[in-house]
């Protein structure tokens, strides 16, 4: 999520930051891949249960699993993450203010005053919300 906070943060006012590189970023949360369950399989992964989800979120309010892990190998929290795109639970766990969402704010954010951006994930162009968006 660090790309999206990235861009996100690029464009709220009192920040000043002048340019954002945005590295495989999740733009448009909204969409049905982020947000609707399905049969999904990224990388190849198995269908995760979503009880994998709920067990850890049950886990971390009993406080028998932290609600910050900032060390781990990446493995141990992958199925977090693809039950997560699996079952579209991004707007439950990120919530739905609008400012969380990087295609809504760019929407918002008049041209002039958003810092340069240079995203790079898959290969076509993006034109939306009047910005120049090339992705790579």
């Amino acid at each position: 999520m660090h790309s999206a906070l990235s861009q996100t943060s690029s464009t709220m006012n009192g920040i000043s930051i002048r340019a954002v590189a945005v590295a495989y970023g999740m733009l448009d949360m909204r969409r049905p891949w982020w947000s609707e369950a399905g049969e999904k399989h990224p990388f190849g992964a198995p269908t995760v249960p979503v009880a994998v989800m709920e067990n850890h979120i049950k886990a971390v309010e009993q406080g028998e699993s932290p609600r910050i892990c900032s060390i781990g190998q990446p493995p141990e929290r992958l199925p977090l993450c693809m039950v997560a795109v699996q079952q579209g639970l991004f707007p439950r766990l990120m919530g739905t203010e609008t400012e969380l969402y990087p295609m809504e704010v760019l929407e918002k954010v008049e041209r002039d005053s958003a810092p340069a951006m240079w995203l790079y994930h898959g290969k076509e162009v993006c034109h939306d919300a009047g910005l120049r968006i090339w992705i790579l």
